[in-house]
Protein backbone atom coordinates (compact mmCIF):
# COMPACT_ATOMS: atom_id res chain seq x y z
CA UNK A 1 0.00 0.00 0.00
CA UNK A 2 0.82 3.27 -0.98
CA UNK A 3 2.06 5.48 1.99
CA UNK A 4 0.73 9.67 2.88
CA UNK A 5 2.28 11.75 4.68
CA UNK A 6 0.67 14.97 5.81
CA UNK A 7 2.74 18.62 6.27
CA UNK A 8 1.89 20.94 8.72
CA UNK A 9 -0.64 23.47 7.95
CA UNK A 10 -2.47 20.39 5.56
CA UNK A 11 -6.11 18.66 6.22
CA UNK A 12 -8.57 16.01 5.63
CA UNK A 13 -11.50 16.33 3.81
CA UNK A 14 -14.21 13.94 3.34
CA UNK A 15 -13.40 13.17 -0.83
CA UNK A 16 -9.55 12.54 0.44
CA UNK A 17 -10.83 10.14 3.67
CA UNK A 18 -13.32 8.48 1.39
CA UNK A 19 -10.13 7.59 -1.16
CA UNK A 20 -8.32 6.15 1.51
CA UNK A 21 -11.00 4.54 3.84
CA UNK A 22 -13.58 3.86 0.99
CA UNK A 23 -16.60 2.09 1.66
CA UNK A 24 -16.03 -1.10 -0.20
CA UNK A 25 -15.34 -4.52 1.33
CA UNK A 26 -11.33 -3.71 2.18
CA UNK A 27 -9.07 -2.67 5.14
CA UNK A 28 -7.94 0.49 5.08
CA UNK A 29 -5.91 1.30 2.02
CA UNK A 30 -5.73 3.90 -1.22
CA UNK A 31 -8.76 3.30 -2.77
CA UNK A 32 -8.22 -0.36 -3.99
CA UNK A 33 -10.68 -3.57 -3.55
CA UNK A 34 -9.27 -5.77 -0.72
CA UNK A 35 -11.11 -8.37 0.77
CA UNK A 36 -11.55 -9.75 4.63
CA UNK A 37 -12.54 -6.37 6.69
CA UNK A 38 -15.88 -4.82 7.26
CA UNK A 39 -16.97 -1.90 5.23
CA UNK A 40 -16.34 1.65 6.41
CA UNK A 41 -18.84 5.10 6.48
CA UNK A 42 -18.82 7.58 3.93
CA UNK A 43 -17.64 10.08 5.30
CA UNK A 44 -18.59 12.66 2.11
CA UNK A 45 -22.20 12.17 3.38
CA UNK A 46 -21.99 10.80 6.56
CA UNK A 47 -19.34 13.70 8.27
CA UNK A 48 -21.55 14.87 11.39
CA UNK A 49 -19.64 14.22 14.20
CA UNK A 50 -16.68 13.20 12.71
CA UNK A 51 -14.87 15.84 10.42
CA UNK A 52 -15.38 19.92 10.69
CA UNK A 53 -17.36 21.33 7.61
CA UNK A 54 -16.88 24.52 6.23
CA UNK A 55 -18.82 27.39 7.67
CA UNK A 56 -19.96 25.35 10.68
CA UNK A 57 -21.88 27.74 13.03
CA UNK A 58 -19.19 28.47 16.45
CA UNK A 59 -21.13 28.23 19.76
CA UNK A 60 -18.87 29.13 22.57
CA UNK A 61 -20.30 28.50 26.35
CA UNK A 62 -22.92 30.16 27.66
CA UNK A 63 -21.60 33.70 28.98
CA UNK A 64 -18.30 33.32 26.43
CA UNK A 65 -16.73 37.18 25.95
CA UNK A 66 -13.36 37.92 24.21
CA UNK A 67 -12.24 41.54 23.53
CA UNK A 68 -14.90 44.30 23.92
CA UNK A 69 -12.22 46.51 25.81
CA UNK A 70 -13.46 50.22 26.97
CA UNK A 71 -11.55 53.11 27.04
CA UNK A 72 -12.14 56.92 27.54
CA UNK A 73 -11.43 59.57 25.41
CA UNK A 74 -10.81 63.14 26.06
CA UNK A 75 -12.08 66.24 24.90
CA UNK A 76 -12.19 69.35 27.95
CA UNK A 77 -13.18 66.50 29.91
CA UNK A 78 -13.94 62.28 29.37
CA UNK A 79 -16.86 62.41 26.60
CA UNK A 80 -16.65 59.77 24.73
CA UNK A 81 -15.85 55.64 24.73
CA UNK A 82 -13.56 53.34 22.62
CA UNK A 83 -14.67 49.52 22.47
CA UNK A 84 -12.41 47.41 20.67
CA UNK A 85 -13.57 44.32 18.38
CA UNK A 86 -14.36 41.10 20.22
CA UNK A 87 -17.14 38.46 20.35
CA UNK A 88 -19.40 37.86 22.80
CA UNK A 89 -22.17 35.62 23.40
CA UNK A 90 -25.53 37.34 23.79
CA UNK A 91 -27.70 37.63 26.96
CA UNK A 92 -29.93 34.57 25.72
CA UNK A 93 -27.23 31.90 24.35
CA UNK A 94 -28.53 32.19 21.39
CA UNK A 95 -26.13 34.05 18.97
CA UNK A 96 -22.73 35.52 18.96
CA UNK A 97 -21.82 39.29 18.41
CA UNK A 98 -19.12 39.99 16.68
CA UNK A 99 -17.30 43.36 15.95
CA UNK A 100 -14.39 43.50 13.67
CA UNK A 101 -12.98 46.63 13.96
CA UNK A 102 -13.06 49.34 17.22
CA UNK A 103 -16.47 51.50 17.71
CA UNK A 104 -16.43 54.57 19.45
CA UNK A 105 -19.69 55.85 20.45
CA UNK A 106 -20.39 60.07 21.85
CA UNK A 107 -21.69 59.80 25.35
CA UNK A 108 -21.56 63.71 26.43
CA UNK A 109 -22.22 66.57 24.12
CA UNK A 110 -19.66 69.70 23.72
CA UNK A 111 -20.88 71.60 26.51
CA UNK A 112 -21.21 68.50 29.04
CA UNK A 113 -24.74 69.44 29.79
CA UNK A 114 -26.66 66.78 27.73
CA UNK A 115 -26.02 62.83 26.99
CA UNK A 116 -25.72 62.10 22.99
CA UNK A 117 -28.49 59.83 21.79
CA UNK A 118 -27.68 56.82 19.70
CA UNK A 119 -27.09 57.07 16.48
CA UNK A 120 -26.13 54.14 14.52
CA UNK A 121 -22.39 53.40 13.19
CA UNK A 122 -18.67 54.62 14.40
CA UNK A 123 -18.64 57.67 15.72
CA UNK A 124 -22.30 58.43 16.14
CA UNK A 125 -24.25 59.23 19.56
CA UNK A 126 -24.49 56.32 22.64
CA UNK A 127 -26.98 56.54 24.70
CA UNK A 128 -30.80 56.04 25.49
CA UNK A 129 -32.77 59.15 25.65
CA UNK A 130 -31.83 59.80 28.90
CA UNK A 131 -31.25 63.25 30.94
CA UNK A 132 -28.25 64.23 31.76
CA UNK A 133 -27.02 63.17 35.43
CA UNK A 134 -24.65 61.62 37.56
CA UNK A 135 -25.06 57.71 37.05
CA UNK A 136 -24.02 54.25 35.86
CA UNK A 137 -24.58 53.67 32.62
CA UNK A 138 -24.18 50.08 31.42
CA UNK A 139 -22.27 49.49 28.22
CA UNK A 140 -23.92 47.22 25.52
CA UNK A 141 -22.55 45.26 21.91
CA UNK A 142 -26.13 44.77 20.07
CA UNK A 143 -26.90 43.28 17.01
CA UNK A 144 -29.34 43.59 14.34
CA UNK A 145 -29.82 40.50 12.50
CA UNK A 146 -31.55 42.18 8.93
CA UNK A 147 -28.78 44.87 8.63
CA UNK A 148 -26.17 42.42 9.70
CA UNK A 149 -25.36 45.22 12.29
CA UNK A 150 -23.39 45.42 15.24
CA UNK A 151 -23.45 48.47 17.37
CA UNK A 152 -22.60 49.81 21.10
CA UNK A 153 -25.32 50.88 23.06
CA UNK A 154 -25.36 52.78 26.65
CA UNK A 155 -28.86 52.58 28.89
CA UNK A 156 -29.73 52.61 32.54
CA UNK A 157 -31.81 50.02 32.27
CA UNK A 158 -29.31 46.88 33.08
CA UNK A 159 -30.74 44.14 30.16
CA UNK A 160 -30.32 47.17 27.72
CA UNK A 161 -34.31 47.21 26.99
CA UNK A 162 -34.11 50.72 25.57
CA UNK A 163 -32.19 49.64 22.34
CA UNK A 164 -33.38 50.08 19.17
CA UNK A 165 -35.99 47.56 18.29
CA UNK A 166 -34.09 46.08 15.46
CA UNK A 167 -31.25 45.04 17.30
CA UNK A 168 -32.57 41.92 18.68
CA UNK A 169 -29.49 40.22 20.38
CA UNK A 170 -27.25 42.32 23.03
CA UNK A 171 -24.95 41.80 25.67
CA UNK A 172 -23.74 43.98 28.55
CA UNK A 173 -19.66 44.47 28.49
CA UNK A 174 -19.33 46.77 31.37
CA UNK A 175 -20.84 49.52 32.77
CA UNK A 176 -19.20 53.44 33.27
CA UNK A 177 -20.07 56.35 35.99
CA UNK A 178 -20.76 59.57 34.78
CA UNK A 179 -19.95 62.17 37.62
CA UNK A 180 -20.75 65.54 38.17
CA UNK A 181 -17.78 67.83 37.75
CA UNK A 182 -19.77 71.27 38.48
CA UNK A 183 -21.40 73.61 36.93
CA UNK A 184 -23.83 72.14 35.34
CA UNK A 185 -21.49 69.55 33.60
CA UNK A 186 -20.77 65.98 33.24
CA UNK A 187 -17.75 63.64 32.68
CA UNK A 188 -17.03 59.78 32.58
CA UNK A 189 -15.46 59.24 35.39
CA UNK A 190 -11.74 58.30 34.06
CA UNK A 191 -11.08 54.58 34.41
CA UNK A 192 -8.56 51.98 33.49
CA UNK A 193 -9.90 48.31 32.07
CA UNK A 194 -8.10 45.18 32.08
CA UNK A 195 -9.74 42.21 31.21
CA UNK A 196 -12.43 41.63 34.09
CA UNK A 197 -10.90 44.72 36.31
CA UNK A 198 -12.10 48.07 36.44
CA UNK A 199 -9.69 50.16 38.30
CA UNK A 200 -10.29 53.77 38.99
CA UNK A 201 -7.64 56.50 38.05
CA UNK A 202 -8.80 58.17 41.20
CA UNK A 203 -9.86 55.88 43.74
CA UNK A 204 -13.64 57.17 45.29
CA UNK A 205 -14.14 58.54 48.93
CA UNK A 206 -16.72 55.88 49.40
CA UNK A 207 -17.81 55.71 53.22
CA UNK A 208 -16.64 58.38 56.01
CA UNK A 209 -17.87 58.39 59.33
CA UNK A 210 -15.29 59.80 61.41
CA UNK A 211 -15.74 60.07 65.55
CA UNK A 212 -18.92 58.54 65.56
CA UNK A 213 -19.07 55.07 64.39
CA UNK A 214 -20.67 53.31 67.05
CA UNK A 215 -19.59 49.87 68.08
CA UNK A 216 -21.95 46.80 67.86
CA UNK A 217 -23.90 48.30 64.92
CA UNK A 218 -24.26 48.01 61.42
CA UNK A 219 -23.69 50.43 58.86
CA UNK A 220 -23.87 50.10 55.07
CA UNK A 221 -21.14 51.46 52.43
CA UNK A 222 -22.37 52.23 49.08
CA UNK A 223 -19.17 51.47 46.65
CA UNK A 224 -18.88 52.91 43.64
CA UNK A 225 -19.27 49.83 41.32
CA UNK A 226 -21.95 49.31 38.70
CA UNK A 227 -25.65 49.28 40.39
CA UNK A 228 -27.09 46.26 39.50
CA UNK A 229 -23.98 43.86 39.52
CA UNK A 230 -22.48 41.92 42.10
CA UNK A 231 -19.25 43.58 41.61
CA UNK A 232 -16.14 41.92 43.06
CA UNK A 233 -15.00 45.67 44.71
CA UNK A 234 -11.30 46.44 46.05
CA UNK A 235 -9.73 49.61 47.99
CA UNK A 236 -8.86 50.57 51.22
CA UNK A 237 -10.41 51.23 54.52
CA UNK A 238 -8.98 53.35 57.41
CA UNK A 239 -10.17 52.77 61.15
CA UNK A 240 -9.45 54.51 64.10
CA UNK A 241 -10.70 53.27 67.37
CA UNK A 242 -12.19 55.45 70.32
CA UNK A 243 -9.63 53.68 72.82
CA UNK A 244 -10.86 50.73 73.99
CA UNK A 245 -9.68 47.32 72.80
CA UNK A 246 -12.06 46.85 69.61
CA UNK A 247 -12.06 44.58 66.16
CA UNK A 248 -13.43 46.27 63.01
CA UNK A 249 -15.06 43.67 60.31
CA UNK A 250 -16.29 44.57 57.16
CA UNK A 251 -17.89 41.56 54.57
CA UNK A 252 -20.98 41.17 52.48
CA UNK A 253 -24.31 42.08 53.44
CA UNK A 254 -26.03 38.56 52.13
CA UNK A 255 -24.62 35.96 53.37
CA UNK A 256 -22.19 37.80 55.87
CA UNK A 257 -18.51 37.17 54.10
CA UNK A 258 -16.67 38.92 57.24
CA UNK A 259 -13.17 40.01 56.47
CA UNK A 260 -11.25 40.98 59.63
CA UNK A 261 -9.70 44.18 59.04
CA UNK A 262 -7.67 45.27 62.45
CA UNK A 263 -7.46 42.31 64.82
CA UNK A 264 -6.86 44.05 68.31
CA UNK A 265 -6.12 48.17 69.02
CA UNK A 266 -4.48 49.62 71.72
CA UNK A 267 -6.56 51.35 74.45
CA UNK A 268 -6.57 55.19 74.34
CA UNK A 269 -3.84 55.30 71.55
CA UNK A 270 -6.15 56.52 69.12
CA UNK A 271 -3.98 55.99 65.75
CA UNK A 272 -5.39 54.94 62.38
CA UNK A 273 -4.95 51.38 61.09
CA UNK A 274 -5.47 50.68 57.22
CA UNK A 275 -6.07 47.70 55.57
CA UNK A 276 -6.75 46.72 51.72
CA UNK A 277 -9.92 44.72 50.97
CA UNK A 278 -11.66 42.60 47.90
CA UNK A 279 -15.37 41.66 48.79
CA UNK A 280 -18.15 40.77 46.49
CA UNK A 281 -21.21 43.70 46.82
CA UNK A 282 -24.87 43.16 46.71
CA UNK A 283 -26.58 44.70 43.49
CA UNK A 284 -27.00 47.80 45.35
CA UNK A 285 -23.04 47.99 45.74
CA UNK A 286 -23.49 47.99 49.37
CA UNK A 287 -21.06 46.47 51.63
CA UNK A 288 -21.55 46.12 55.39
CA UNK A 289 -19.23 47.37 58.18
CA UNK A 290 -19.09 46.22 62.40
CA UNK A 291 -16.87 47.15 65.24
CA UNK A 292 -17.08 44.24 67.76
CA UNK A 293 -17.24 46.17 70.94
CA UNK A 294 -16.16 49.84 71.52
CA UNK A 295 -17.87 53.10 72.33
CA UNK A 296 -19.64 55.76 70.11
CA UNK A 297 -16.55 57.48 69.07
CA UNK A 298 -14.38 55.23 66.24
CA UNK A 299 -13.46 56.53 62.56
CA UNK A 300 -13.73 54.83 59.76
CA UNK A 301 -13.14 55.97 56.12
CA UNK A 302 -13.78 53.34 52.82
CA UNK A 303 -12.41 54.16 49.48
CA UNK A 304 -13.04 52.57 46.10
CA UNK A 305 -10.22 51.60 44.39
CA UNK A 306 -12.10 49.55 41.37
CA UNK A 307 -13.76 46.74 40.92
CA UNK A 308 -14.11 43.32 39.26
CA UNK A 309 -16.87 43.09 36.85
CA UNK A 310 -17.68 39.37 34.98
CA UNK A 311 -19.90 41.01 32.58
CA UNK A 312 -22.54 38.21 32.00
CA UNK A 313 -20.09 35.10 32.82
CA UNK A 314 -21.40 31.94 34.59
Amino acid sequence: MAKTQFVEGSYLTPTWCNSVYYTGGGHVHDGGSDDGHASLINLTSNVSGVLPQANMSWAPARGYIDGYQMSYTVGTYACSIAVTEGTARDSTNAYNITATTSITKNIINAAGNAFVTWTVGNGGGGTAVISAAALWLHVFVIYNPVSDLTDIFLDTELNGSNRPITYTYVRRIGSIWIEDIGSGRFGIKKFRQYGDKFSWEAQNLSYSKVGSFAGNVLYDATMLSPVGVNADVYGAVKYNQSGTVTTLRMGNLNPPDEFLINSLGTPGSGSWQNSYFQLMTDTSSRLRLKEDGGGTGSSVVVYTSGYYDYRGKQ
